[in-house]
């Protein structure tokens, strides 16, 4: 028997993972060309303070960090996401949140390691 407490019909569950991917997709966009030294140290901070379940020391760093990059439409839209989601998040949807958005940040390609993305793409 299900749990009443995590059961979702199957469109629910779906929609939350439409809106889990479209989150990654949005942080794939904010940090694509960022160098990979600078998101290395972002990645660490942030998945510290989702280990620690500490949903505002992780909004903390992923503000200051995205405003201090804000160059692209797709940055200020993913800060405008993060400014509207921060309330809303608790417990486990903050953490598959997080995730969606470190998932992200890591499929982003630094502009220097071209070759290496067209290599592993053949």
């Amino acid at each position: 028997m299900l749990c009443p407490c995590t059961y979702t019909s199957g469109g629910e569950k779906m929609e939350k993972k439409q809106e889990l991917k479209q989150t990654k997709d949005k942080a794939y966009s904010a940090y694509n060309g960022i160098s990979r030294n600078y998101k290395q140290k972002l990645l660490y901070n942030l998945l510290s303070a989702v280990r620690s379940k500490d949903r505002n020391r992780f909004f903390q760093i992923i503000d200051q960090n995205i405003n201090g990059i804000i160059n692209t439409e797709d940055q200020k839209k993913f800060a405008y996401q993060l400014s509207q989601e921060y309330e809303n998040l608790q417990g486990p949807q903050f953490e598959s949140y997080a995730y969606a958005i470190i998932t992200g940040i890591l499929a982003s390609h630094d502009p220097k390691d071209k070759n290496q993305v067209e290599d592993e793409e053949k």
